[in-house]
């Protein structure tokens, strides 16, 4: 028994040291452009590197490689395990961006997802639906645009976060005013409602769906459940 206590006492004495000391950087990484670079969203991907985004209106200078088409574009950095910029990618429209999330798909590329005002110009080839829509871009591994999806009603549809589904699909979850419109079959419950869009693998939309606000436990179950 003694031995015992006195491991146990040895483990306890080891793990308070342990956390007493200051961890020590192992690398520091700055991006960015000449003026506003506001990151929103980063993972860990597959290489063991960061995928990293958020909204842009810096014009092709520092590491931004592309100018900005619009207000505010998206702006996707890829590194490496080290912080390495590999590549970089804008993505926009003539008017305001918003990006949300950005995720790494299961064929190596990622899913960008955010709210779009544009209409048609710059990376955007689908029309508006209303104030700001949801706007989706697949890219391969290397950041070239594959598709894009846009799906909205009449008024703000806005900031969704996206998962990929077991089926290879995409739920994409954000916030919606707007009424049956386009893709939006449901009318609003309030001011603003949480608005769950299913896509396919391709960003066909398969069904959608409106949650009032106050029933948070019913869309968190919904949307964790698919």
């Amino acid at each position: 028994m003694k031995s015992k206590i006195e491991l146990l006492f040895f483990f306890v004495l080891t793990g308070m040291n342990g956390f007493s000391q200051t961890p020590s950087k192992l690398w520091d990484a700055t991006f960015g452009g000449s003026i506003m670079d506001q990151l929103n969203s980063i993972q860990k991907t597959s290489d063991g590197g960061c995928i990293s985004g958020g909204n842009s209106n810096s014009p092709a200078d520092g590491d931004k490689t592309q100018d900005d088409w619009g207000s505010t574009d998206y702006w996707v950095v890829k590194s490496d395990a080290y912080g390495s910029k590999q590549w970089d990618a804008r993505f926009g429209g003539f008017e305001n961006e918003e990006f949300s999330s950005v995720i790494q798909t299961t064929d190596g590329g990622y899913l960008v997802a955010g709210s779009s005002a544009s209409h048609l110009g710059g990376d955007k080839t689908i029309q508006a639906r209303g104030a700001d829509d949801y706007w989706i871009i697949k890219i391969d591994s290397n950041g070239f645009k594959q598709w894009e999806g846009c799906y909205g009603g009449h008024e703000n549809d806005t900031r969704p976060r996206v998962i990929q589904t077991t089926d290879g699909g995409f739920l994409l979850a954000g916030s919606s005013r707007s009424d049956p419109f386009a893709e939006k079959s449901e009318s609003c419950r309030g001011d603003y409602d949480y608005w769950i869009v299913k896509t396919n693998v391709n960003g066909v939309r398969i069904f959608g769906r409106s949650f009032p606000k106050s029933h948070f436990i019913n869309c968190f179950h919904f949307f964790f459940s698919q």
